[in-house]
C-alpha cells in the first residue's frame, strides 16, 4: 500500500484556471499545463493552488519558529531558574514557562503532520 501522505507531489509552480477560461470546471495544473486536479469552484482551486505553491515555505517557515521557540523556552527556563519570578523585571517573563512549551508542543506536532 502507497503512503500517500509522503508522497512526491508534482513540482510547482501550480496555476489556477478560472472556470472562465477552461471549457470545464475550474482546474489546477502543473507547470507544464496538464491537469492536477478540478474542482467544483474557482475559490477552491485558488485555494488550493496558494496551498500548494506556499508549502514548502510554510514548511521551512515553521521550521525555524520551532528551532527558535526551543530555545527560547530553554533559555526561559534557565533565566527563571537561576533569578526567580520575584526578581525579574522582563516584560517576556510574564508569559508562564508552561504557556512557551505549549506553544513548542504545537509547533513540533504541526511538524509532524507535513513531514
Amino acid at each position: 500500500m502507497t503512503d500517500n501522505l509522503n508522497a512526491k507531489r508534482t513540482p510547482g509552480p501550480w496555476k489556477f484556471v478560472p472556470w472562465h477560461v477552461e471549457e470545464g470546471p475550474p482546474a489546477v495544473r502543473a507547470p507544464a499545463g496538464w491537469a492536477i486536479c478540478f474542482t467544483s469552484s474557482d475559490a477552491n482551486a485558488a485555494f488550493i493552488v496558494r496551498a500548494a505553491n506556499a508549502h514548502d515555505a510554510l514548511v521551512e517557515a515553521l521550521k525555524d519558529a520551532t528551532a527558535n521557540l526551543a530555545g527560547a523556552v530553554s533559555a526561559y527556563e534557565t533565566f527563571a531558574g537561576k533569578f526567580g519570578r520575584k526578581s525579574v523585571q522582563d516584560a517576556l517573563f510574564s508569559t508562564r514557562l508552561s504557556d512557551f512549551n505549549k506553544a513548542l508542543e504545537r509547533a513540533r506536532a504541526a511538524l509532524e503532520k507535513v513531514l
